[in-house]
């Protein structure tokens, strides 16, 4: 009786994970974001948009050097084209 219990509620788990409505949305790219912070070991991390995101909790905070102003999301949804 309790693992038929189990397997049902697993059912319905998985279920209801394939029903729900699942946007996909692409990931902006580091160059993106106008901020890195500086690590511990010295690299940079580079997922900020603000210089106060950047700064709390690390060592330090520079301007992206590979940052690309402009909408990230269009860049990100828009087709890779290779160029020839």
């Amino acid at each position: 009786m309790r693992v038929s219990f189990a397997v049902v509620t697993f059912g319905l788990a998985l279920a209801g994970a394939a029903i729900s409505n699942t946007d996909a949305h692409a990931q902006r790219a580091p160059d993106s974001y106008p901020y890195c912070a500086l690590n511990t070991e010295g690299a940079t991390v580079c997922y900020y948009d603000t210089r106060a995101q950047c700064s709390a909790g690390s060592l330090g905070c520079i301007d992206n050097p590979a940052y690309i102003a402009g909408d990230a999301m269009a860049r990100a949804d828009r087709p890779y084209k290779a160029r020839r």
